[in-house]
């Protein structure tokens, strides 16, 4: 049901056009009429709603179902004339009305006429909203909406209310509306939130400066969207445990290192075909292929990795030939060698060259029919050899 309230304001009136189910609940302020005078009189038809205006006499129109609705005054009479509003005829029952089943063809008893001179007043006037007018074969108005409008009468524009969340609406070359979704959200209409769904275990979400979906996990989770459940796939070789703020600790198996134990202590260790293993003391050792020796065999072994070396006297001890290019090898307390160079080489076995300067001299002479050349390097020191040809 439909019905005018009037309400004292601030020493003036508001006139309300109101409605309600027949129950009485559900009241809805459809529109102030305050603006436009006072309205009494009201009939109400299957869409719209009709009213006297008592100031200047006219017919005003509403839409009930528009969520924007919009007043229209229909036309206007002179002060010497007298119109009223009278409820509009029609066959069919109060709940076909409601639903919105039937047309109200007894509308046009509504078309006004000019009480002065008798004639008709247009039925196309003021009619369309957004769109052109016509009459159909029956007498009725007819709207052609312009693009982007619907409606009876063009007063739906397909934009409005369309996107959601801060959305921008435009119409596309079809005249379909199309929306542009502000950050964090997706969707046609932009109703859908990136983050919704997005960050797993209780994470939290937020749009980054890319527009992107970033979470902010839980303790004991990890992951682009939290879904490393704790410790799970963390630690590499060893045992893992969550902190009391959510950090993940690995405690590494023996021989290896690193943040998650991804780090092997003899990966890499032992040289020249070398095997590596852990001592006693946890710590990398290697056994050496033939021919190198050395803590990690990086040094060329002699007398093909033997321990011994037998002469005619029997067997030499550890410095036997252990010491190169002239070195002066000695054994320590632990009765192993040591080597004290030459001022021309350097290293653990005197195997390292040492050149003070860069010049070197190369003379070239003949040894009993074969050339030999002797290669003099600043510092004095000379190598000899002989070849076949040069």
């Amino acid at each position: 049901m439909y019905w005018t309230e009037t309400i004292s304001s601030n020493g003036g009136y508001q006139v309300y056009i109101k409605s309600a189910n027949l129950n009485g609940k559900d009241r809805t302020t459809l529109y102030v009429a305050g603006s436009v005078g006072y309205a009494f009189s009201l009939a109400v038809s299957k869409d719209f709603i009709y009213w006297q205006n008592y100031n200047d006499q006219g017919i005003w129109q509403l839409p009930k179902y528009s969520s924007q609705p919009e007043a229209r005054k229909l036309y206007s009479v002179s002060s010497s004339d007298r119109v009223h509003c009278h409820r509009i005829a029609t066959n069919y029952t109060l709940e076909e009305q409601i639903a919105g089943v039937k047309s109200c063809h007894a509308l046009q008893a509504l078309i006004p006429h000019d009480s002065n001179s008798g004639s008709t007043v247009p039925v196309c006037q003021n009619y369309c909203f957004q769109g052109e007018c016509g009459v159909s074969a029956d007498g009725r108005p007819t709207c052609s909406c312009k693009a982007g409008y619907s409606g009876e009468r063009c007063e739906v524009y397909a934009c409005h209310k369309h996107c959601s969340n801060g959305g921008v609406c435009s119409l596309n070359e079809e005249n379909k509306p199309v929306c542009q979704c502000t950050a964090g959200y997706v969707g046609e209409r932009c109703d859908v939130s990136m983050c919704k769904d997005y960050c797993l275990h209780q994470g939290n979400c937020s749009v980054g400066a890319e527009s992107l979906p970033n979470c902010s996990c839980a303790a004991g989770y990890s992951g682009e969207r939290c879904e490393v459940a704790g410790c799970r796939d963390y630690c590499l070789r060893g045992n893992c445990s969550v902190g009391a703020e959510g950090g993940l600790t690995c405690s590494c198996e023996t021989g290896y290192s690193g943040a998650r134990c991804e780090v092997n202590a003899c990966q890499g260790y032992c040289l020249n075909g070398g095997v590596c293993s852990l001592n006693e003391e946890d710590e990398p050792a290697c056994e050496c292929a033939a021919g190198y020796d050395g803590g990690r065999c990086e040094l060329p072994a002699y007398n093909d990795n033997s321990c011994e070396a037998v002469t005619e006297g029997g067997t030499v001890g550890a410095c036997h030939q252990f010491c190169l290019h002239d070195g002066v090898c000695s054994l320590n307390e632990a009765g192993e060698p040591v080597c004290q160079c030459s001022a021309d080489h350097e290293g653990d076995r005197c195997e390292v060259p040492v050149y003070n300067d860069l010049s070197f001299q190369l003379v070239a002479t003949v040894l009993k029919g074969k050339p030999k050349v002797t290669v003099t390097v600043g510092g004095g020191v000379q190598s000899t050899c002989a070849s076949a040809a040069l």
